[in-house]
């Protein structure tokens, strides 16, 4: 019997942890990157997005800091960008 793999991380377009795509409308972290989930359940790449507070909520970076509000850009790969901490 073959077992398959999870499915982790961004593929095509969509984002998956543990063999579970990711919905719609929400910032998502995941191995130390944060990705937003818009239409059509697919991660946004190349693109500067304003993240506002709600998608922030309980956000936390690993060296302990906060993400502010702003306007953010999201690599080819769907990494959200934060200067200072990822650029």
């Amino acid at each position: 019997m073959i077992i398959p793999e999870l499915k982790n991380g961004v593929i095509g377009d969509y984002l998956y942890i543990n063999d579970v795509k990711q919905t719609c409308y929400k910032l998502v972290e995941f191995e130390g990157e944060s990705y937003f989930i818009a239409d059509g359940n697919k991660v946004i790449k190349n693109v500067n997005k304003y993240v506002s507070e709600k998608y922030l909520t309980g956000i936390v970076l690993e060296n302990g800091d906060i993400i502010n509000p702003g306007y953010y850009d999201f690599d080819a790969t769907g990494k959200m960008i934060i200067p200072g901490y990822n650029d």
